[in-house]
């Protein structure tokens, strides 16, 4: 099944928010996309996405991300990519620990697959400890 580099794509997004990049994932995403984050507000348009990732980097010391399991499924000019993940990260001095699950559709626009919707879910979160600077 041909998937357009789509998993390839979405690795390189996270890979550039890791190392404090966040404007390099604007690649990704359609003009018009849309969002529903964990706390089930919204978010619209390629700019107003970029920005939640440079606010994230901005505001949250992340520790550890990995992706795990993953598909890709495309059916004609539509694509879904869905992987889990494990985060570690600091927010205000306190350390959490979560499992969650993203959800990006693609479009095909022109000669290339643009993500039109995307969405995160919290499937476990714990709160570890203080962080205290060593």
């Amino acid at each position: 099944m041909k998937t357009d580099g789509l998993w390839e794509r979405v690795k390189a997004a996270n890979a550039a928010w890791m190392h404090g990049e966040p404007e390099k994932v604007a690649d990704l995403f359609a003009d018009d996309v849309v969002m529903i984050t964990p706390q089930l507000s919204r978010i619209e348009g390629r700019a107003a996405m970029v920005k939640s990732f440079v606010d994230y980097v901005a505001q949250v010391r992340t520790l550890h991300f990995r992706e795990l399991e993953h598909s890709v499924d495309v059916h004609g000019d539509v694509a879904v990519v869905t992987y889990t993940f494990d985060v570690r990260y600091q927010v205000d001095e306190m350390t959490y620990e979560d499992l969650g699950q993203e959800v990006l559709v693609f479009a095909r626009r022109g000669e290339r697959m643009e993500a039109i919707w995307r969405t995160q879910l919290t499937l476990r979160s714990r709160e570890l400890a203080a962080f205290v600077e060593p």
